[in-house]
């Protein structure tokens, strides 16, 4: 397979292969009658998840610079406008695939552990689901193994602003918007590196030691989060009959 066959076929298997644990949360959680709020229940932190999105991938781009040189042939207004109005909206509609699984199901069935190994659990599986992707070239071209452990790191270290948001919004849309736009905006910015690296940006090595800097800080945040029933809190009386 020549190299642009394999991009287009990456391209066209990856929504497929991030709605795959969605599909699997939506089986189980109608076969047990478990229902999860899809809607906004809190406009500000919804609207914070979303400036969350652009924040870490942007600190992560700015301590890059020192390691890197720019290019910046090839973004127009018109590369902007595609992002903002077409790649954004997919990679949230694509993020929700996972996030009604990680962030749904799996959080439904650890909820009797603490918001620490919670956030580690779910970190943990969820990175390691991406590595039949990385295998094959995903986020990683060429770095099978060091790829899967930077995804790890990353997972691992973001997972309780995910949490965060979606105990605070008591809604999926919180962390679906932070994941869609934190995904859309890293893979953006990366693309203004001239040489690209394991170590740049938001998916690289920089990237990962900047999410743990937020694992601590959420960590903490999740500390002053007053959820007495947090199973409660994250799902509601199926309305399946």
């Amino acid at each position: 397979m020549s190299s642009d066959e394999s991009n287009m076929f990456l391209v066209y298997l990856t929504p497929i292969f991030k709605w795959v644990p969605g599909i699997v949360a939506i089986f189980f959680s109608y076969k047990e009658r478990i229902a999860f709020n899809y809607f906004i229940t809190s406009l500000s932190t919804a609207l914070s998840a979303c400036l969350l999105g652009v924040t870490i991938p942007t600190v992560a781009f700015l301590l890059s610079l020192p390691f890197t040189q720019l290019k910046l042939v090839g973004h127009s207004p018109q590369t902007l406008c595609l992002l903002l109005f077409y790649t954004m909206p997919c990679n949230i509609l694509f993020a929700l695939g996972e996030e009604v699984m990680w962030r749904g199901y799996f959080l439904a069935k650890i909820t009797r552990h603490s918001f620490l190994q919670q956030s580690l659990l779910t970190g943990c599986v969820w990175g390691l689901w991406h590595l039949p992707l990385i295998s094959i070239g995903y986020d990683y071209p060429g770095h099978p193994f060091l790829g899967l452990c930077l995804m790890l790191l990353l997972t691992t270290g973001i997972s309780p602003v995910f949490l965060y948001y979606r105990l605070k919004g008591n809604s999926l849309l919180p962390p679906t918007l932070l994941h869609g736009i934190f995904n859309t905006c890293t893979v953006f910015l990366f693309s203004f590196f001239k040489i690209p690296s394991l170590l740049l940006g938001g998916f690289g090595l920089i990237g990962a030691i900047v999410t743990w800097v937020y694992f601590i800080i959420y960590m903490r945040k999740l500390k002053t989060l007053e959820i007495e029933n947090p199973l409660k809190r994250i799902t509601k009386l199926s309305c399946y009959s």
